[in-house]
């Protein structure tokens, strides 16, 4: 099952606001997700805008609720997504073309930059494309991070019945190690992993080209790197042809959490693993496999904790499902 239960989109009345909501119409038809069309503005021509987006949503079986604010836009989506609890927000990517790479002045950048939540940055420049995703990226440099992005990638694709394949950027060896590490992980046969050379950024987006969707982790752009301009997931953003999905991996907190979702988090300098359950009780474990020390990730497919490193897995309360180890995790105190 996604993990994206609520959705939230800007409606603006402009045509390439237009492709971002049917955009998100269209995923939250398929995810059995809520809509919510936020417009700001002017209320008089904000009621008129919410309306007929709404309308379009429904031409996908979606009856939308809608949320009109006045104030900074790109502030007041990210404020909007944060309180209402949202786990996906969707964006069109005008304003993010050659032109203006790397700009954090306009407003999907600023958006992307400061999002509590995912982001799914929709291509607009053809009203006529359908926002379809068969086929998906996903990108990883064998972190920790990558890994939850990967992770939740799949499980999207899972949800929407699409095909995955995963993209390496970087040395040989050490690409082969990480794809045929990762493929392992998400447990899925015949999934085609890329090993590509040169500049990471690059070569996501040159491979894009072949897929619905491409998927990459934030890192890199939260807290003061966000300023740099070459981070890979940024000029992803701006350069790849396909949609693309930034999930939200790095400063993650308990407060991120949805019902029946974990995550690795870090408290206090201290890595946890945290799951909140679907009836409300929060879980917090130490995230050391308790076999070799290894950090355990999240399995949201299987809801799980699984060492990479020798295969055990965990319960997300922390019991064995299968060694080596002979221990569970830990509860730690936080």
């Amino acid at each position: 099952m996604s993990a994206y239960r609520r959705i939230i989109v800007g409606a603006h009345g402009s045509p390439t606001s237009a492709v971002a909501e049917e955009a998100a119409a269209r995923l939250a038809n398929q995810l059995g997700a809520e809509l919510v069309l936020i417009n700001v503005g002017e209320t008089g021509s904000g009621e008129d805008i919410l309306r007929a987006a709404a309308n379009r949503a429904r031409t996908f079986g979606i009856e939308a609720q809608t949320l009109h604010r006045v104030g900074e836009v790109a502030e007041t989506i990210v404020s909007a997504a944060a309180e209402l609890r949202a786990d996906l927000l969707v964006i069109g990517d005008h304003g993010m073309g050659p032109d203006s790479h790397f700009s954090l002045g306009g407003i999907p950048s600023q958006v992307a930059h400061h999002s509590p939540v995912d982001i799914l940055v929709v291509r607009t420049s053809d009203p006529t494309r359908e926002h379809t995703y068969r086929r998906a990226l996903l990108a990883t440099d064998g972190s920790l991070t990558a890994h939850q992005a990967t992770r939740h990638g799949d499980a999207l694709a899972q949800a929407l019945g699409a095909e995955v394949a995963l993209i390496y950027v970087g040395d040989e060896l050490i690409g082969d190690i990480v794809l045929r590490d990762t493929a392992a992980r998400l447990d899925r046969d015949g999934i085609e992993r890329i090993l590509a050379k040169g500049n990471p950024a690059v070569q996501i987006s040159r491979h894009a080209g072949d897929y619905d969707l491409v998927v990459v982790g934030n890192k890199g752009m939260t807290g003061s790197r966000r300023y740099i301009q070459r981070i890979v997931p940024s000029r992803v953003a701006h350069e790849a042809g396909s949609d693309v999905l930034i999930v939200r991996t790095v400063s993650r907190s308990f407060f991120d959490l949805r019902p029946g979702e974990g995550a690795v988090v870090e408290v206090d300098g201290e890595k946890v693993a945290a799951y909140l359950h679907d009836d409300g009780t929060t879980y917090a474990l130490s995230a050391r496999c308790q076999h070799m020390g290894c950090l355990v990730d999240w399995n949201s497919r299987a809801r799980t904790w699984d060492c990479p490193c020798h295969g055990s897995r965990y319960e997300y309360s922390g019991a064995i499902i299968n060694g080596p180890t002979t221990k569970p995790l830990p509860p730690v105190e936080t």
